[in-house]
């Protein structure tokens, strides 16, 4: 049956969607915010993989810049954020780097501070902002420290490490960051690139991970007087005269003045709208678009506590994170995964009973596989995993309850992620920012009234959670 049409229409129960659905309710408009799953989060939530043991989120998420969290207000809602875990031993020799390329850093959380920038019909006047940003980042530096800085961004992150340090293991432990972003090992080109954009999310993260930031989200949303409903599966997008009106769901249609989706750009774009509804070249874009995923997640049950770092990169050299990414790109499962391993009940205790930990894997690398080889390749890799583990502390195998493994196949499957990527699509030089996903839609505004997309998969990417919905919120504010 239709329902009262509501002002904007948000699908989607991500950390975005609930973002800028509370923005747009705080101006004074109707709200009403859709998601598939019984609760909100997607994959940042938290749920029971084994009876009183909790996952923390798939992802490892930085903080949201310190202007999403004013705008929003999270820390009257319980937000907290705190330095997040590295290991004592990279962290002095990654912050001279990071001083040095502290205005290339500044340069980059401008971009992603700030709405989209024009790039088809640029004005003069944004024409000069980009001159006056760019200028006043070479003063910063020197010109010849802006020279060399132009000269690594291409460069891959080994190469670049090289020329500072000479021991692999610690090499490998400051490259890893800019690996799990993109389809890429550490020789890849424009790798240097992708460890600033990992470092300019800031050095902290949400306290409670993921979860804790949904549920400050959730509260702000609910707070604004924004309708929340779980549970509702969405068909497709409803069409008058060219323009969506609504989205049809498994309950009925929902008729909305505007509709903003936070899914993957090619579900909101090319399954739900519909292919001949979208024009030609921007369906060339799309496809162009890159979304292989490349890691996996495994949650790890331990009947012990764990003592020592709270975070470790697994992975003795970066030949050993070449030779993953390597196994990857033939469709293969490394020998020897490289990982990213949390404690995570460090941080939040409550997810397991007392006395025991979760660990949080992100495994890498790992491609998607056929339905007939999805099996297969979730023994060997958790048999490998594990091998691993017993590499870091002879003692975890033994001590392992129980575990969960989610490959980039099940992110395709189950999880409404194409590629099976935890960022809606690879972060690369030409699939960041404004180019996020394509030119010509980097503005959250689609070629079709009425629609609005926003999420991982649009501007600014990477690791900048709520900047996409909060930025997308303030242009269907400006639209009317």
């Amino acid at each position: 049956m239709t329902q009262e049409r509501t002002d904007l229409l948000v699908v989607g129960g991500g950390i975005d969607a609930l973002a800028a659905a509370t923005i747009v309710a705080r101006a004074g408009r109707s709200v009403r915010l859709i998601c598939s799953e019984a609760s909100l989060g997607e994959i940042d939530a938290s749920w029971e993989f084994h009876p009183g043991y909790r996952s923390a989120g798939l992802r490892c998420l930085s903080a949201p810049r310190p202007a999403v969290v004013a705008k929003l207000r999270l820390e009257d809602f319980g937000y907290r954020s705190r330095l997040a875990p590295t290991t004592e031993e990279s962290r002095p020799l990654s912050e001279p780097l990071l001083d040095e390329m502290a205005p290339i850093l500044a340069t980059i959380q401008e971009f992603a501070d700030g709405a989209p920038r024009e790039l088809i019909d640029p004005s003069f006047l944004e024409m000069l902002r980009l001159g006056g940003t760019l200028h006043r980042t070479r003063r910063a530096m020197g010109k010849y420290a802006f020279a060399d800085a132009l000269r690594v961004l291409p460069m891959s992150i080994e190469d670049w490490l090289s020329e500072r340090f000479d021991e692999p293991r610690l090499r490998a432990q400051l490259a890893a960051p800019a690996l799990f972003g993109g389809w890429v090992g550490p020789l890849s080109p424009s790798t240097a690139f992708l460890w600033l954009l990992a470092h300019a999310g800031g050095a902290h993260e949400p306290v409670g991970g993921g979860p804790a930031l949904v549920s400050a989200l959730e509260k702000a949303a609910r707070e604004a007087g924004v309708t929340i409903e779980t549970s509702t599966t969405v068909d497709g997008w409803t069409l008058e005269q060219g323009r969506v009106v609504g989205a049809s769901t498994d309950g009925g249609e929902l008729r909305a003045k505007q509709l903003l989706s936070t899914a993957h750009p090619s579900i909101t774009l090319l399954e739900r709208l519909g292919a001949r509804e979208v024009p030609a070249a921007l369906r060339e874009d799309l496809g162009a678009y890159r979304s292989r995923g490349i890691v996996a997640v495994m949650h790890i049950a331990l009947d012990c506590p764990v003592e020592g770092p709270e975070q470790r990169w697994i992975g003795d050299s970066p030949l050993d994170w070449e030779r993953a990414f390597d196994a990857a790109k033939h469709g293969t499962i490394p020998e020897r995964p490289c990982l990213r391993l949390r404690v995570a009940s460090a941080d939040d205790p409550s997810i397991a009973p007392e006395g025991c930990s979760v660990l949080k894997l992100q495994v890498f690398a790992v491609s998607v596989v056929g339905p007939d080889e999805a099996d297969r390749q979730r023994e060997t890799l958790e048999a490998r995993v594990l091998e691993q583990l017993a590499r870091v502390d002879e003692n975890w195998p033994g001590a392992v309850v129980a575990s969960e493994l989610i490959t980039p196949t099940d992110l395709e499957h189950h999880h409404h992620l194409p590629g099976g990527h935890l960022e809606h699509g690879e972060l690369a030089l030409d699939q960041v920012f404004s180019l996020r996903p394509c030119v010509g839609i980097g503005s959250y505004r689609t070629p079709v009234p009425g629609l609005w997309i926003a999420g991982a998969g649009t501007h600014p990417g990477g690791p900048f959670p709520g900047s996409s919905g909060v930025l997308a919120a303030g242009q269907i504010l400006a639209d009317g």
